[in-house]
């Protein structure tokens, strides 16, 4: 005779039905937590990841796409990082002069992946802000996909600034040594001019300064990025010292910092 097989009684299910209920409601929330405190972290590192595109790295000497173009994205549309052309945008397209300085477009500055507009997005897909809430800063919405709200996330936590100054100090050769910024006072006949070459909105530029304003010689506002700086002098005009030339490439820092170089011309 088969034996007959016991089911579970009406208290039995409800314990069971119990616990699971106690397990859900403590594990459910630590899950939930945990996958926010991921997407966070990632969305962190991605924002790192865009400074890095737009300002480049001072302590690798590269400029990203601030250093190339001069400039912060037309409209704060961090599009301009992968695509030249977008919406009757046309950005200039890179160039090197001699010096190995860049002036241009030379992206992408960030890998997009398939989807074109994915680095755009923080880890729960709402677009990131630029230049909010202030100038060269990212903004994500956070878990709650609503921007202003405790959980936004701001990168970095100051605005931006992309210029710093740079102070040059002159060496010019006169025949048998350095020369070290030299004076109309003591060169009254010497001609003398420095030009600093940089990126304005992609197309290559100068700024120049000389005599008879006497050196070091300071360039204001020049965006963050690698600079060709050009110089030549003449100390005694038509007499007989030699005229003298140099060049040097140097990055200039942001931030209001200044950035100091010799130029020595020979």
């Amino acid at each position: 005779m088969r034996e007959k097989r016991r089911g579970f009684t009406l208290l039995e299910v409800v314990i069971i039905v119990a616990i699971i209920s106690i397990i859900a409601s403590v594990a459910v929330p630590y899950a939930y937590k945990m996958i926010n405190q991921q997407r966070r972290s990632s969305t962190m590192e991605e924002m790192e990841a865009l400074y890095t595109a737009l300002y480049g790295d001072p302590s690798r000497g590269t400029g990203g796409y601030v250093g190339d173009m001069g400039i912060l994205p037309p409209g704060n549309d961090l599009r301009a990082l992968t695509q030249r052309r977008y919406d009757g945008v046309t950005q200039p397209a890179g160039t090197t002069d001699t010096y190995g300085v860049r002036y241009g477009w030379f992206g992408p500055y960030i890998n997009s992946g398939f989807d074109q507009d994915s680095f755009r997005k923080d880890e729960w897909g709402v677009f990131y802000r630029f230049g909010d809430p202030g100038q060269g800063q990212i903004r994500s919405a956070g878990e709650d996909g609503l921007f202003g709200t405790q959980d936004d996330i701001i990168y970095p936590p100051q605005p931006v600034t992309i210029t710093g100054s740079l102070l040059v100090n002159v060496y010019a050769w006169d025949g048998s040594r350095y020369v070290q910024n030299p004076t109309t006072t003591a060169y009254p006949a010497m001609s003398l001019t420095v030009s600093v070459y940089y990126s304005s909105g992609g197309v290559r530029n100068a700024v120049s300064l000389g005599s008879p304003a006497d050196p070091p010689y300071t360039f204001l506002n020049l965006h963050q990025g690698q600079h060709a700086v050009v110089g030549s002098c003449d100390l005694d005009g038509a007499g007989p010292l030699p005229a003298s030339t140099g060049v040097l490439v140097t990055f200039v820092k942001g931030e209001n910092s200044q950035t100091i170089c010799d130029l020595y011309l020979r």
